[in-house]
C-alpha cells in the first residue's frame, strides 16, 4: 500500500497518517521491491558448451570414467569450474553411478597388448 501511495506521489505525511507507518517503513518500501527476487547464479556453461561437453563425453568410453574435477584438464577451452561441469552433467541427464571394478579396457594399445599376450 505504501508503494502504491508513493507511485501516486502521496506526501509522506499523508502516508504516515492513513497507513500508520513510520518514515523508516516508507523509505524501505521506496527502496525495495514488493516481491523478493531469486538469488543465485545460473549455470556457467552455455548450450553450445554443453553440446561440446556431451560430444567429448560420447567420443570414448574412457571419457566416462574421468572425474568431474579432471574434466577441465581435458577440455580447457570450456573455462569452467568443477561445480559448473557437475551441474551441466546433471542437466544432460548423467548421474553418478558405481562402475564395475573389473573389466577390459577399451584403449586400443591395451587391447593390442592383451591380444599379443593371448
Amino acid at each position: 500500500m505504501i508503494q502504491s501511495a508513493l507511485l501516486f506521489q502521496v506526501p509522506y505525511k499523508d502516508i504516515r497518517e492513513k497507513l500508520n507507518a513510520t518514515d523508516h517503513q516508507i523509505r524501505w518500501a521506496k527502496m525495495h521491491r514488493l516481491t523478493p527476487q531469486k538469488r543465485g547464479r545460473s549455470s556457467l556453461l552455455r548450450t553450445s558448451q554443453r553440446a561440446e561437453l556431451k560430444t567429448w563425453l560420447l567420443e570414448s568410453l574412457l571419457h566416462r570414467r574421468v572425474p568431474f574435477s579432471a574434466v577441465p584438464l581435458h577440455l580447457p577451452q570450456l573455462n569452467a569450474g568443477r561445480k559448473a561441469i557437475r551441474t551441466t552433467f546433471k542437466i544432460l541427464g548423467y548421474a553418478r553411478r558405481t562402475s564395475k571394478k573389473k573389466g577390459f579396457s577399451e584403449d586400443l594399445r591395451v587391447m593390442a597388448e592383451r591380444l599379443a599376450f593371448a
